[in-house]
């Protein structure tokens, strides 16, 4: 009787812990950024993570790459045109 409630509480802990470790999951986001006008990519636009403060920068196709997780505050600007996009 012990062990298999000792096994119950081991297999709920399990789930639990693996539950909240795949909830805080960091991911990289793979996403384009276009000139909302006619749709061109922009090329260095800055990609901000605002609760990481981890920055990267579209490509020539505006095509950018930051780690992400579920909440975080994006924040995409553009130099050339001083705008700024949430």
């Amino acid at each position: 009787m012990y062990v298999c409630n000792m096994k119950k509480l081991l297999l709920l802990w399990l789930f639990i812990f693996s539950f909240s470790l795949l909830y805080a999951q960091r991911i990289e986001y793979k996403s384009r950024v276009y000139d909302g006008i006619n749709f061109a990519p922009i090329q260095g636009a800055s990609i901000y993570n605002h609760n990481t403060k981890e920055y990267s920068f579209s490509d020539k196709n505006g095509v950018f790459v930051i780690h992400v997780q579920k909440n975080d505050t994006i924040i995409i600007s553009n130099q050339s045109t001083n705008k700024q996009f949430t």
